[in-house]
């Protein structure tokens, strides 16, 4: 790959989905080496997540209207590498002054050792010109708490599969990514029903290409309804995928809904389950869970709560 000269004093890059081009998942795992190295701001979109470990010094994580702004703003190139910049990475509000100073560089690798020398040959200066924030997102009420004692009991490189919905909100903004494809979700579709079918074809992927890592979906209960049928594949192949349904009896804030007895259903497919209502009976639940071979499904009443508002 050709090598590209960037002049900046504060460079920012920003890496999309696209940085993965067709490599093999053993070989994604192995980009965050690379950019561990790069003594510069990285950021990522949401699909992105987890290909450097947001714990490092030099990533800031994701950008945009459920992320950071500061880094967006405050650099004074942005080196775009495999994003398709959404307007939920560049909000509207501040679209065309970000698009006038991004470096678009299509970058599709079918290696690893390609991706490495694409950054061997990149002319930057290394310039770490930011503070990490650490005013991360706290959950502060019941639906959030809940969703983050799950998240806090399961492994951190599990592959969390989120139905659209709030769940999928707050999970974003409590998790963090460690490892490509810790959370997958439909991202801007916004497609209930989702979540099931999906974590079901992501348990089936991690046994075929023997991918060590625990399986956990997050739905709200109206998600999980439109395709609850799953559950005979989940029963007939022994899938051994945490289903968590976040039971608030409503579809966000546009109405309520009357549930079916999801436990019972679960009992009728000969499926583990357990109901909770409280979220200090999560972490006992879900450690006798990791400790099997089989699937649970964890009904977990919640409280309504508010989202917080994004950036616009």
């Amino acid at each position: 790959i050709d090598g590209i000269e960037v002049d900046a004093k504060k460079p920012l890059f920003l890496i999309g989905q696209g940085i993965f081009g067709t490599l093999r998942y053993n070989e994604m795992l192995k980009i965050s080496n690379i950019l561990n190295k790069i003594d510069i701001p990285i950021a990522t979109t949401f699909p992105a997540r987890g290909v450097i470990n947001e714990k490092s010094d030099n990533c800031v994580g994701l950008v945009g209207r459920r992320g950071d702004l500061k880094s967006l703003l405050g650099a004074d190139k942005i080196i775009n590498i495999g994003s398709s910049l959404s307007y939920n990475t560049y909000i509207e509000s501040i679209r065309e002054k970000l698009l006038s100073k991004t470096i678009n560089i299509h970058l599709k690798p079918k290696s690893i050792r390609e991706l490495k020398e694409f950054f061997d040959n990149l002319a930057i200066d290394n310039n770490n010109w930011i503070t990490k924030d650490s005013n991360k997102f706290s959950p502060s009420g019941d639906y959030s708490n809940k969703i983050y004692e799950v998240i806090e009991n399961i492994p951190e490189d599990a592959i969390i599969v989120t139905d659209a919905g709030k769940q999928t909100v707050f999970t974003c903004l409590l998790k963090t990514c460690v490892v490509p494809r810790n959370i997958i979700s439909s991202h801007s579709f916004g497609a209930m029903g989702f979540g099931l079918p999906a974590s079901i074809g992501v348990k089936f992927g991690t046994m075929d290409f023997n991918i060590d890592r625990e399986v956990v979906l997050i739905s709200g209960d109206g998600g999980f309804l439109m395709n609850i049928e799953e559950l005979q594949v989940v029963a007939e192949h022994n899938l051994k995928i945490l289903m968590v349904v976040v039971k608030n009896n409503s579809l966000a804030e546009f109405c309520k809904i009357k549930n079916p007895n999801f436990n019972k259903i679960a009992d009728a497919f000969g499926i583990d389950n357990c109901y909770i209502e409280k979220a200090d009976e999560i972490c006992p639940i879900v450690t006798g869970y990791l400790k099997k071979d089989k699937p649970l499904l964890m009904v977990i009443e919640t409280e309504n709560e508010p989202l917080p508002k994004p950036h616009v």
